[in-house]
């Protein structure tokens, strides 16, 4: 018995790594694009530009950056899952341990 608890625990923890790692992937890939919004913020700072003409800018410059929304939905629903899982799987091996005393 203890030994299927342990493989649990194991699968548990391998996708609880696994729902960790594909949560990462969106923030990882953001971090290569600081320079992006830090321009986003100098926007303000053109000279004879109006109000409305740099929320424009700025939009149109959002778009072009998130474009990848799908993978970012994906890596969030996906490394929810993941995560999901290997909480079952423990909370699943714990509660086995507790009832067979």
């Amino acid at each position: 018995m203890t030994t299927w608890l342990a493989a649990i625990e194991i699968v548990g923890g391998a996708f609880g790594l696994l729902g960790s790692i594909v949560l990462a992937i969106p923030a990882l890939m953001d971090l290569s694009k600081r320079r992006f919004w830090d321009r986003l913020d100098g926007l303000k700072s053109i000279k004879g530009a109006s109000p409305e003409d740099i929320q424009t800018l700025r939009r149109l410059l959002l778009d072009d950056l998130l474009g990848g929304y799908r993978l970012h939905v994906w890596c969030t629903v996906g490394g929810g899952a993941l995560l999901a899982v290997a909480f079952l799987c423990v909370a699943a091996a714990g509660t086995a341990r507790v009832i067979a005393g």
